[in-house]
């Protein structure tokens, strides 16, 4: 598993993108259609909504890249985006991943609050 991780997060540093952070979430051993209807929903959001989730998605995609970083390098997976409680960031984030849900990215929003509150 370590030679698997170790290669991937080599993979990912060349080629950061959604498509391929998305498969740290291999990780939580959630099942592939999970994780592809996740890239879906993300893909979506990104089309329907190109100006707005901007902290939400940056903290997505840094927590992504942060599993497959600690993994390889045998660190604890934990505190993956970890903001002072009441920062502005940490707030547009929560209301941001509130409405989630209401406007239909429910595996978004699981996926995204599986590793925010590790």
């Amino acid at each position: 598993m370590k030679e698997q991780w170790g290669n991937h997060y080599r993979f990912v540093k060349k080629h950061p993108n959604i498509d391929v952070l998305i498969l740290s979430l291999e990780w939580k051993e959630l099942p592939f259609m999970h994780l592809h209807q996740t890239l879906v929903e993300y893909n979506q959001l990104e089309e329907r909504f190109p100006h707005e989730y901007n902290e939400l998605k940056h903290a997505f995609c840094t927590m992504l890249f942060r599993i497959i970083e600690y993994l390889n390098s045998g660190q604890p997976v934990t505190k993956l985006y970890d903001l002072p409680e009441g920062s502005e960031e940490r707030l547009k984030i929560h209301q941001q991943f509130e409405t989630l849900r209401p406007r239909g990215f429910d595996y978004l929003a699981s996926s995204f609050e599986q590793i925010y509150y590790l």
